[in-house]
C-alpha cells in the first residue's frame, strides 16, 4: 500500500509538472508546490515563461537577479495560498 501511495505521488507530480523534479523537492515551499496540482501547474508555466524570456531578452542579468529575489521571497511562504499569490 505504501508503494502505491509513493508511486501515485510521483506519477501525479510528473503529470502535473512542476518546473523542478518533485522527487528532489527539499524545501517546504517546493514540497507544497509538488503536493498541489494547481501550484505545480503554475510553477511549470512560470518555468516555461522564464525559459522563453531568458532566450529572448537582452537583459538576462536583470531577469536572473529579479528571479532570484522572487524565489527568496517565495521561500518565506508558510501556506499554499501565499505561494499562489506570489
Amino acid at each position: 500500500m505504501k508503494f502505491l501511495l509513493v508511486f501515485t505521488f510521483v506519477f501525479l507530480n510528473f503529470v502535473s509538472g512542476a518546473s523542478f523534479n518533485c522527487t528532489k523537492a527539499s524545501t517546504k515551499v517546493e514540497k507544497m508546490i509538488c503536493a498541489d496540482a494547481q501550484l505545480s501547474q503554475l510553477d511549470s508555466d512560470m518555468g516555461s515563461t522564464y525559459k522563453k524570456a531568458s532566450q529572448t531578452l537582452e537583459e538576462k542579468n536583470l531577469l536572473l537577479s529579479t528571479q532570484r529575489i522572487w524565489l527568496k521571497e517565495r521561500e518565506t511562504c508558510e501556506i499554499p495560498d501565499c505561494i499562489l499569490k506570489s
